[in-house]
């Protein structure tokens, strides 16, 4: 997300129109805000927290598929270790002790 800052200045040194040009080149969002009279800060923090939700929730989705696939190939190793079948197949036989 990029911002523009001080849009309550009159002369500004980079127009609205450059700044979305320049964040829609890199795939930005834009906003422009001021601090001194509180113009578009509440949209701009609630825009940047609501990115990084989206954000995080899709890396946990990866990160859950990734877990999903690495106990799903653990299962099939020990599968083809224990010998595929039923139920017998996958057990291993204990030895007797002492």
């Amino acid at each position: 997300m990029l911002l523009g800052n001080k849009v309550d200045l009159p002369n500004k040194e980079v127009t609205s129109e450059m700044g979305a040009e320049y964040a829609r080149s890199k795939d930005f969002g834009f906003l422009e805000v001021s601090a001194k009279t509180d113009v578009g800060i509440k949209s701009a923090f609630q825009g940047l927290c609501s990115n990084i939700y989206q954000q995080v929730n899709k890396g946990f989705a990866m990160q859950t598929l990734s877990n999903e696939r690495a106990i799903s190939l653990h299962k099939s190793a020990e599968d083809a270790e224990n010998g595929a079948g039923g139920e017998a197949g996958t057990k291993k036989k204990k030895k007797n002790c002492c």
